[in-house]
């Protein structure tokens, strides 16, 4: 089975991220990271919406995403300074290819938040960006990008 063209998304934020940091995905809430793996970023999807746009025959895909970037030893729900550098390596990243090689219509950053006091998540600042791209309306594993380019 072909990957759906949210996995397409993800695969490519990775490769685009793992010379600088150390990226992982299809990681859940399970697999926390072990103080060896960190730092390290999680990228991963908590929402995706759609909208029609059947007369050219495809549909916008409105995603979420989130890089949860987790520093190797705060304890502290602030921002850490490793947190900072990981988010700004992110945001380098994304700015040298903001259309992931002609995938996506759109790559905005939205937010930041940091890590809830004495939550599972301390230490971990997440970077929240939204990204749109297109998918064909009669083949929905077909990522349609920048010209009509198939990925």
């Amino acid at each position: 089975m072909p990957d759906a063209p949210i996995r397409k998304v993800l695969v490519a934020f990775k490769a685009l991220l793992d010379p600088a940091l150390s990226v992982y995905i299809d990681r859940s809430d399970d697999e926390p990271l072990s103080d060896a793996e960190r730092p390290a970023t999680i990228i991963r999807v908590p929402s995706m919406v759609f909208e029609h746009y059947a007369s050219q025959g495809m549909d916008l895909c409105r995603a979420t995403f989130h890089f949860d970037c987790h520093s190797s030893g705060s304890l502290s729900e602030t921002i850490d300074q490793e947190n900072q550098a990981s988010i700004t390596a992110i945001l380098a990243a994304i700015a040298s290819d903001r259309l992931l090689g002609g995938r996506l219509q759109s790559c905005e950053a939205m937010a930041v938040s940091g890590s809830e006091q004495d939550g599972a998540d301390v230490g971990c600042a997440i970077l929240e960006i939204e990204v749109i791209f297109f998918v064909s309306r009669d083949d929905p594993y077909t990522l349609v990008g920048q010209a009509g380019v198939h990925f």
